[in-house]
């Protein structure tokens, strides 16, 4: 058969209309799950995670060891942050500042950091700038 020949027949209502709710819902709702089960994780000292990443990029899926900042105030910064501070397993921390604004009111969480003694490699990213520590 010859490629250049192919041809391929649809009728364009056999797909249906995408529920763009449904689909925010749905993504929503794993992500809360995501969540809740990565603070878990952090608050249970999980000794097989090392590497926590805060408040995503878009477009970077949700999964293990992630946490997505959902809330218009940042204000989950502190809850993670009062976990963050007592748990011994992290090695690593990248924080990605994109869309929920990480203040000076969120001295929770920079007062976990501060507290936690495993944590070797902070990455902050904001705003197309990275900032590692300690710098090697």
């Amino acid at each position: 058969m010859n490629l250049d020949e192919m041809t391929f027949d649809f009728d364009r209502d056999m797909f249906e209309d995408i529920d763009q709710e449904a689909v925010i819902s749905d993504y929503t709702k794993r992500n809360n799950q995501q969540n809740a089960e990565t603070l878990r994780r952090i608050q249970l000292n999980d000794i097989s995670l090392r590497v926590l990443q805060v408040g995503l990029e878009p477009g970077v899926s949700i999964g293990a060891g992630k946490f997505n900042i959902t809330t218009e105030d940042g204000s989950e910064y502190c809850t993670l942050g009062a976990a963050v501070a007592t748990n011994t397993h992290l090695r690593k921390l990248k924080v990605h500042v994109v869309g929920h604004a990480l203040t000076i009111e969120n001295k929770g969480f920079f007062d976990g950091i501060r507290r936690n003694t495993s944590i070797e490699t902070l990455e902050l990213h904001c705003a197309g700038i990275s900032i590692v520590s300690p710098p090697y």
